[in-house]
């Protein structure tokens, strides 16, 4: 089948967000401790088509109840702990294979978190409606998600899906009642009215997120970190630049220096003006 057109978006798309840090360790002492926000986006008939194909792999693979945590899964911890490296191979790329045939779009943004508690001020943060490196990144996606909608010129609204975050959910909260009380944000952001949270075990979009965000963590940490790395095979697998489904960026220390420059300057209006100027686009992650 060709590219979507617009009329064939039935009914809403839905973005389903996850995250992902990294922490460095003994083994990577000289990682960045970078935070990353990534997201899918796709019409809801496509999304119950995926919802089906996805349970089937994990129900075949034994996770049934469990979902799909990739954390676990690169750790081979829990319910992964005894799984051979051929059924490993096999169910990644089964998941991979899902998310190339039924996402339309996705975006990660990542940033260098210990910088951002150092660099952006409150003042700033207030401005950007941002107070956090999760709220932040999630915002930054969503200006990508519509950025694209509007070059595809689909015009009808996003249901947005976040997993579901103990210490995250009030930054988000604000930002979205925010949001919704200012016409000209609400229009850009696609937003209709409400926004949802749910369980990463329960829902298969918020695992497929999950995925993505771990990966481009993995690939922010390698090459701004310890250096270039031979990239990951299940990140090459996932073919995202060449695929032509995904854009992101990453936000260090020199962007946040100049951010917060165009701040004191004034040229920093609101979190969705210009907002990803500042950002080294992430075109190499392949």
């Amino acid at each position: 089948m060709g590219f979507l057109k617009p009329s064939d978006y039935v009914g809403l798309l839905y973005a389903h967000f996850d995250e992902s840090y990294n922490q460095p360790n003994v083994k990577t002492p000289n990682d960045v401790p970078v935070y990353t926000v990534a997201c899918y986006l796709s019409p809801a008939w496509k999304w119950k088509r995926f919802n089906q194909k996805w349970n089937e792999v994990l129900t075949e693979a034994g996770l049934n109840g469990f979902g799909f945590h990739m954390n676990r899964y690169e750790n081979r911890i829990k319910e992964y702990a005894d799984w051979d490296d051929e059924k490993r191979v096999q169910v990644l790329k089964g998941l991979h294979k899902i998310i190339g045939d039924e996402i339309i779009y996705g975006s990660a943004f990542t940033m260098d978190r210990i910088a951002f508690e150092e660099i952006i001020t409150e003042d700033a943060r207030q401005v950007l409606a941002a107070k956090s490196p999760y709220a932040f990144n999630a915002f930054s996606c969503m200006s990508e998600i519509n950025d694209w909608c509007d070059k595809k010129k689909y015009e009808g609204p996003i249901q947005y899906v976040f997993a579901h975050l103990d210490k995250q959910g009030g930054h988000l909260d604000e930002f979205f009642g925010r949001a919704l009380k200012n016409e000209k944000l609400r229009k850009a952001l696609r937003l209709n009215g409400t926004w949802a949270k749910g369980l990463a075990k329960d829902v298969p979009g918020l695992q497929a997120a999950d995925i993505l965000a771990y990966e481009v963590t993995k690939r922010i940490a390698d090459v701004y970190g310890a250096g270039e790395r031979e990239i990951r095979k299940s990140l090459q697998n996932m073919q995202l630049v060449t695929r032509g489904k995904f854009n992101g960026g990453y936000l260090g220390r020199e962007q946040m220096v100049q951010m917060i420059e165009d701040f004191k300057q004034g040229k920093l209006r609101s979190m969705f003006t210009d907002s990803n100027q500042s950002f080294t686009v992430l075109a190499d992650v392949e």
